[in-house]
């Protein structure tokens, strides 16, 4: 986030002062070993959850595992897997597992973590790199599987006595780091032949003296031993010191084995109730054969690992499908993540899309492992999903440089510096169907009457056929390659960087330009391809924030419910009313319900209520279970009177986040609207916000649910939108009455998943107009702490000081602007004595 390009009242933060406040924050947060710890993973009977530790609320926490071993070896490698761990996440890998020995690296040589005295290696990087990944995940809400010991790599400790002090010492790191989201796998493999006997990697002994060693530091940690080809239950009792020893979850390793089966485990007998132990799968070496070894890739002709056949590809899914059906974690086990081909430095942590896999037959696509990814996102429900690219840590992930041009990234932006280039592309695929591709583009030298930024969607190819929006000095012109189409040309003058944004949505295509819509024509759907180029022409270019983010509207005037699914179907019906067809509900006693069945985190849901027969109506958000009696999730309610009410409800209870009223409201038709984007909740009724509300612990993805209670409701016009943010978060929180506490804070930022504020202004009325006080926020005044938003898409300002203001009352102002040119303004009255 370092790079990110901020300023105060417009100047970059690339060079300015908000640069600096990141650039200490950031390396405050990774100084020392003591972290603000935000979430923390529990065992719940045969399930885990997750809890926010400053509220103590939790949700059940679905383990989905991806495997990088070798994530903490090298520095490099720990940026790109940071760089893509918001893509994990999205397409639902919450899990990572990571080895303090590291995995099977292929060639190479892993750094030694531990001294032959079992002490710790202090000038390896794998604990720096380690930490690194544990305040990243933990940032996100996802777990970090930390394997201790690795085969081969044990004979670094060559004593049994040394190897539980290192045991012990690797425990009191994790401990130290303050972190609580981390589960271990003391062992991989247990009992592999090239541990070469040794009692305390082969016997259950030895077993139970490694999970004493954890536990004697940690006695609430979540323990675990992945054997080979079989799950792990140790279970039994220690001579010295006399007491039982369990495992916390079991743990299959490569097989796909039912933990129901005795014939599964091994050392011991399987648990007396195995379905009261989670059941994770942290490896599936079945998996690594469909990953036909080294192939040459078609684009680049180097030797590289990511290819699969059709039929691979449908074993890995069946794989992972066998596993959900046991009730264990999905596992991404791959080479592409694992290993360094012939001539790379690393393994490759992208996971796309980047490439058309599965290959339609062999060696005739990229290596990419999206595909997978995607399925495992269909079999948890998460409907559309968003790609976002904004080239952190001068990283550029799944984007291929072999189309023309000199492509690099530096200072935060991706750049083609080859300002003689005639045309210059970098390209990268976006999912089927619905789109929106939004680039913020700028000149990195003096652009001819020809120079041109902007990007292409359509084929890979970069003569189309495509649609193409370019952006001239004094002009942004649509056209369309190899399909007829009258360019579309819309002149002004070029800024130092724009934000342009092609959207393919609802049978149009519309061209956006600082957030206004500039071009606005109609789309015959020719264009089917879904590659983005980005495009220079006779100038060098930078790009900056790229999204690509998958659009989908549904709308109900057909004959069926479409996607909604009705509970009792027989309440639900399409018929007549007025002069449209609406959706009706029709309940005796109870309540209906019509939910999706998908996880979806940001949406737009608007529609057309008819009150009148029933009084109210109310729509959840974010439900982990619709078909449950009590949902859960935010709830937002309208009553035929004109009241809102916004509710938050986990499994901690309900709370009320807003309630507030409409005015002038026809309970024949409301028409309401909400945008759930982030943390933030926006209710508007007829048009008019009435409900603007950020929850700072935003509750993690779920179902969409619409609840009519006794009597008839109408649904009208219903309209689903799942699509970028235009929501940017500006907020001032303070606590009742004087004088201004140190929880006072201010909140700046972005909840579309980049941190992309373009500029923001923090200014004072005492009576005599608007000051602009921002200077109190730079951190040599040491009036205002600052750090991320759990969620990492926001700036928080807390006051570190009593107020620097005294004896009037005082109006704050807090003004944001998203670089897509979307402003929030926001206004607190505060009496300081």
């Amino acid at each position: 986030m370092a790079d990110r390009a901020l300023s105060y009242r417009g100047a970059s933060a690339h060079s300015g002062v908000l640069g600096i406040v990141l650039a200490i924050w950031l390396a405050s947060s990774v100084d020392g070993v003591t972290a603000q710890a935000r979430h923390r993973i529990v065992r719940n009977g045969g399930a885990f959850a997750l809890e926010e530790i400053a509220t103590q609320r939790s949700r059940p926490f679905e383990m989905w595992v991806v495997r990088l071993a070798n994530a903490a070896f090298d520095s490099a490698f720990t940026d790109e897997v940071i760089a893509n761990l918001d893509d994990y996440k999205r397409y639902g890998l919450n899990t990572i597992v990571v080895g303090l020995q590291g995995g099977n690296i292929g060639a190479g040589t892993y750094p030694r973590v531990f001294n032959t005295d079992g002490t710790i290696d202090t000038s390896s990087p794998v604990w720096a790199n380690m930490l690194r990944l544990l305040d990243e995940t933990d940032r996100r809400g996802m777990v970090l599987c930390a394997q201790v010991w690795y085969f081969r790599r044990d004979e670094n400790v060559p004593t049994d006595a040394a190897a539980l002090i290192a045991t012990r010492n690797a425990a009191q790191w994790f401990l130290n780091t303050g972190y609580e989201h981390y589960v271990y796998d003391i062992a991989n493999e247990f009992l592999h032949g090239a541990y070469s006997g040794r009692p305390l990697f082969t016997t259950l002994g030895g077993a139970l003296q490694l999970i004493d060693a954890i536990r004697a530091v940690e006695p609430g940690a979540l323990i675990g031993i992945s054997p080979p080809t079989r799950c792990f239950a140790p279970s039994g009792t220690l001579t010295s010191p006399t007491r039982p020893i369990d495992v916390d979850y079991i743990i299959a390793h490569n097989a796909v084995q039912d933990p129901a089966n005795s014939g599964a485990y091994h050392l011991s007998t399987k648990p007396t109730n195995p379905s009261n132990y989670p059941y994770v799968n942290n490896e599936f070496w079945s998996q690594i054969p469909y990953e036909r070894t080294l192939r040459t890739n078609p684009r680049t002709n180097a030797q590289d690992y990511g290819h699969f056949s059709p039929s691979n590809a449908s074993n890995y899914l069946a794989d992972l499908q066998k596993l959900v059906g046991y009730g264990g974690t999905g596992n991404v086990h791959a080479r592409h993540l694992q290993y360094v081909a012939p001539g790379a430095s690393r393994p490759v942590a992208v996971i796309g899309p980047s490439g058309t896999q599965p290959e339609a037959s062999p060696g005739a696509g990229e290596p990419s492992l999206h595909w997978v990814f995607r399925g495992i996102a269909q079999i948890r429900g998460f409907g559309p999903l968003p790609n976002a690219i904004d080239f952190n840590a001068d990283y550029a992930p799944g984007i291929e440089t072999d189309l023309g041009g000199t492509w690099s990234t530096s200072g935060g932006y991706f750049r083609q510096s080859d300002a003689n280039a005639t045309a210059a592309f970098a390209r990268l695929v976006a999912d089927d169907g619905d789109v929106e591709v939004s680039v913020d583009c700028g000149f990195e030298s003096v652009p001819g009457p020809n120079g041109a930024v902007g990007f292409q969607l359509g084929d890979a190819s970069p003569a189309g056929p495509a649609w193409r929006l370019r952006a001239y000095a004094d002009r942004v012109v649509l056209d369309r390659l190899g399909v007829a189409f009258t360019p579309q040309t819309v002149f002004r003058g070029k800024l130092f960087q724009d934000a342009y944004s092609l959207c393919l949505c609802d049978g149009r295509v519309q061209v956006r330009v600082g957030g206004s819509v500039v071009i606005d024509e109609a789309d015959d759907g020719a264009i089917s391809g879904r590659n983005v180029l980005l495009l220079t022409e006779s100038v060098a270019g930078r790009f900056d924030n790229v999204r690509i983010t998958p659009m989908r509207v549904t709308d109900f005037e057909g004959p069926t419910t479409g996607p909604w699914m009705p509970l009792p179907a027989a309440t639900w019906d399409i018929q007549s009313h007025g002069s449209d067809r609406a959706w009706r509900a029709s309940v005796g006693t109870g309540d209906a319900r019509a939910h999706l069945g998908e996880r979806i985190e940001d949406l737009r849901l608007a529609f057309t209520a008819d009150l009148s027969g029933s009084g109210r109506v109310d729509v959840f958000f974010r439900s982990t279970d619709a078909t449950t009696s009590t949902l859960d999730g935010y709830r937002v309610g309208v009553r035929s009177d004109g009241t809102v009410t916004l509710e938050r409800r986990d499994t901690s209870g309900a709370s009320v986040l807003a309630t507030a009223s409409a005015t002038g409201v026809n309970p024949a038709a409301v028409a309401i609207d909400v945008t759930v984007e982030g943390g933030r909740v926006v209710a508007r009724i007829d048009g008019a916000v009435v409900v603007d509300v950020v929850d700072s612990v935003p509750l993690d993805r779920g179902d969409v649910v619409l609840v009519a209670p006794p009597g008839t409701t109408w649904f009208d016009d219903v309209d689903l939108r799942v699509g970028p943010s235009r929501l940017p978060i500006a907020r001032i929180t303070a606590p009742p009455g004087p004088p201004i506490q140190r929880d006072f804070a201010l909140e700046v930022g972005d909840p579309d998943g980049i941190l992309d504020v373009a500029s923001f202004e923090f200014a004072a009325d005492g009576g005599g107009g608007f000051v602009d006080v921002t200077w109190w926020l730079l951190p040599w005044f040491a009036v205002f702490r600052n750090s991320f938003t759990p969620d990492g898409r926001s700036l928080l300002f807390e006051l570190n000081v009593p107020a620097p203001v005294s004896g009037v009352d005082w109006m704050l102002r807090l003004r944001t602007t998203d670089r897509a040119g979307n402003q929030t303004t926001t206004y607190h009255r505060i009496r300081v004595p």
